[in-house]
């Protein structure tokens, strides 16, 4: 769902949209370590800038944790947009009782999200969709896709020809199998979903001749069968049938 807007600029109008949501303008949040000054979180940019000039060439926006379903269409026009992330449907988390996950997350992947044709990264994980259409596969530049935590049923059939996808994450979602077309990408290195060995825990990638496995207690290695030249899937069926 988009909100309809009487301004004629489109920038004018994300501005005002982001004034009455109270979308903070662009600024950063520093990485957190904890008393071992170790990393917890990365630092990160989020918000919307209101320099019209920066709006025009910006290249990451982050409004995951700020939106509900009024995602404003005018986003269509940031054509420079590498990165994109709007998980995490506002004030919710997806297992949080208390969220509405009609109202305070998005519910569907904005037809528009096709015209941005520079996204590299696209994070729209712990909201509420139930489909992925094929219009996503027109970002043939993207290499990295969240999607985890929401409902998905069901994958294009179509994803097969983001040849330049190397991660994707699915876990968390209502699948009830590995679709054949996901084992056709041919770069996938990391991977993320349901009924996959290892998936319980986190996302499982190919390192080489090895598969790593991110664990409730920190990441564990598998071997690859020396040789073997498979793509992810069949390498992670390799290394959970040989231990």
């Amino acid at each position: 769902m988009s909100y309809q807007y009487k301004e004629t600029s489109w920038s004018d109008a994300l501005i005002s949209w982001a004034n009455r949501c109270n979308i903070p303008d662009l600024q950063y949040s520093h990485p957190e370590y904890n008393e071992e000054n170790e990393l917890i979180e990365d630092g990160y940019w989020f918000g919307l800038p209101r320099d019209k000039d920066i709006l025009v060439r910006f290249e990451e926006l982050n409004l995951s944790g700020l939106l509900t379903t009024d995602i404003p269409s005018e986003i269509r026009h940031l054509k420079q947009l590498k990165k994109l992330r709007l998980a995490n449907g506002k004030r919710a988390w997806w297992g949080a009782e208390e969220a509405n996950k009609d109202s305070d997350c998005i519910t569907e992947i904005p037809s528009w999200i096709s015209e941005l044709t520079n996204l590299e990264v696209l994070d729209l994980s712990d909201n509420n969709i139930s489909y992925v259409p094929q219009r996503i596969t027109k970002l043939q530049k993207l290499e990295k896709l969240y999607l985890n935590g929401n409902r998905i049923e069901c994958v294009t059939d179509h994803i097969c020809n983001m040849t330049n996808l190397r991660v994707l994450w699915l876990a968390f979602n209502q699948l009830t199998d590995i679709s054949e077309n996901l084992r056709k990408l041919p770069n996938l290195d990391e991977v993320w979903t349901d009924h996959l060995p290892g998936a319980d825990y986190g996302p499982v990638r190919m390192e080489n001749d090895t598969i790593v496995i991110c664990t409730s207690s920190g990441f564990s290695s598998k071997n690859i069968p020396p040789g073997a030249e498979v793509n992810l899937f069949d390498a992670i069926g390799m290394a959970f049938k040989a231990q």
